[in-house]
């Protein structure tokens, strides 16, 4: 939140004082953090759409040329700092092609896997709606309420 503070003529931002004659000062001493959300590659067998989640699916050939490209748009414009992947091999290695021009190696995070889908793993949403339809409906209209069996 910017607040114009009236008596010293200069803007607060983040509780500082930023001199109005300069207001990129403050942006060059306290650079803000920069997050880059990148996708794993493509993975074989991605159609039809399923509820893949946590299964083992390997990025394919065109996944990893998907993966050099990202990283050399991202090498391109950005220096990351560090890469946080899932620990799903398929993050891991689109993260460690994207991370290699800039020598940096994936951190597998276990907060960043996917969901765990349980029964509904690898099934389509019309094979799920056969046997559970109450629970697909929560899962597209609520899915912080719903419930899928282990």
């Amino acid at each position: 939140m910017q607040l114009k503070d009236r008596q010293v003529g200069a803007l607060r931002i983040a509780g500082r004082v930023c001199d109005k004659g300069d207001p990129t000062r403050f942006r060059q001493e306290h650079p803000m953090t920069k997050l880059l959300l990148v996708r794993h590659g493509h993975v074989e067998g991605i159609s039809p759409e399923r509820f893949r989640g946590r299964a083992r699916v390997e990025v394919d050939r065109g996944g990893r040329r998907e993966a050099e490209m990202t990283a050399a748009r991202i090498a391109a414009s950005w220096r990351p700092a560090a890469i946080y992947t899932s620990p799903m091999s398929r993050c891991v290695d689109t993260g460690a092609a994207i991370g290699k021009p800039l020598g940096l190696s994936p951190v597998p995070m276990p907060g960043l896997n996917d969901i765990d889908y349980g029964e509904w793993q690898g099934w389509t949403a019309a094979e799920v709606r056969t046997r559970w339809s109450d629970a697909l409906d929560t899962w597209y209209r609520h899915p912080d309420w719903a419930a899928i069996r282990r």
